[in-house]
């Protein structure tokens, strides 16, 4: 037979969770502190393990009688020790985490702007071209400020209002099957809140470009901040930002576009020297020079996919030179740059050194 542990499944909701929280709150037992590790508790044992209360007993270092009734609120001890548990276990999760998420002067201004939704409870929009790390600044974002607190949902295609209220339904852990959207939007207001953040990366999907009127998505996003009061972050691609000052329905969408009195907007003809310097850094593994810089924003610049190009360029360019047992230079990322142009050949190309 197999040593391996079956999986149990954690038997409570996410609404008698709140329950809970709010019974603590209520009778004064726990604090915004204690709180909020309970809150980082429960998108951990869901997200991070699936929902395996064997394995939460495990990272806990407790039985499942306690911990099933701190989360249902009928734990009549004091919450201290249980969430230091919980502290102890959060500041693991932390330590292990290696990030590859690298700082430019474009993800720094992104940052303040999750920090600005968050901190104020109020609407931001961010926007830029494809490839400025919008999308990875918003999932770095999201973890670094925890669990229980940011909602993170990457719009799909094509999106509905029903579409969108089921991914963020999914986002927080909450079951939209065999409900009605109307049923859904209810649950997700009830577990959203001042204190909590939605972040819509690739938010564009939801921007009418149309003429054509009618219920639309961010009528939702809409209703959901006046009635709870949380934060939201609009992530979108320069395109659909113009679509919502110029576009067929900008009239219609002024009122939302003024709710956003804080904008993070990336043009797409700069890219910054530092974001340049960090991807040779990183990618390149060696101290960016002048002619590197140089080279590196070109490639940038003349790319689509700008950073991630440049990325993609410095991958193979610090590959070739360690094959050649030497450090990365600009003749390097030079070679892998004709290379990708050329579609993949070197066969007309002399090897530095």
């Amino acid at each position: 037979m197999s040593g391996k542990k079956s999986k149990r499944n954690i038997n409570l909701s996410l609404g008698q969770f709140q329950e809970a929280v709010a019974i603590y709150r209520r009778d004064g037992r726990a604090d915004a502190g204690q709180v909020e590790l309970l809150e980082w508790l429960w998108s951990y044992a869901h997200k991070e393990l699936d929902g395996d209360r064997v394995l939460l007993e495990e990272r806990l270092g407790m039985t499942w009688a306690p911990i099933y009734k701190t989360l249902k609120g009928t734990y009549e001890a004091r919450l201290e020790n249980f969430c230091e548990r919980i502290s102890i276990l959060r500041s693991r999760v932390e330590a292990g985490h290696v990030s590859s998420f690298i700082h430019t002067p474009v993800t720094r201004k992104i940052w303040d702007g999750l920090d600005y939704a968050r901190d104020n409870a109020t609407a931001v929009l961010i926007s830029g071209p494809t490839g400025c790390s919008k999308t990875e600044t918003a999932k770095e974002w999201a973890r670094c400020n925890n669990h229980g607190r940011t909602v993170y949902v990457r719009v799909p295609s094509r999106c509905t209002r029903a579409k969108l209220v089921a991914g963020v339904a999914h986002a927080i852990d909450q079951s939209s099957r065999r409900k009605d959207t109307a049923a859904v939007e209810t649950l997700i207001a009830k577990a959203m809140g001042p204190r909590k953040m939605l972040i819509l990366d690739e938010a564009g999907h939801i921007v009418p470009t149309g003429r054509r009127s009618g219920e639309t998505p961010l009528e939702f996003v809409r209703d959901l901040q006046d009635t709870t009061g949380c934060a939201i972050a609009l992530i979108v691609t320069n395109c659909y930002w113009q679509a919502m000052l110029h576009g067929p329905q900008c009239e219609i969408l002024e009122q939302f576009v003024g709710r956003m009195s804080y904008r993070v907007i990336v043009r797409s003809d700069q890219v910054f020297v530092g974001e340049v310097e960090s991807m040779i850094r990183c990618y390149g593994g060696v101290e960016p020079d002048a002619k590197l810089v140089k080279l590196g924003g070109e490639i940038a610049k003349a790319s689509e996919g700008r950073l991630r190009t440049l990325c993609e360029d410095l991958r193979k360019a610090a590959s070739a030179a360690k094959g050649m047992g030497q450090p990365m230079t600009w003749q390097h990322l030079a070679l892998a740059k004709k290379w990708r142009e050329a579609g993949g050949s070197w066969d007309d190309e002399e090897v530095v050194g």
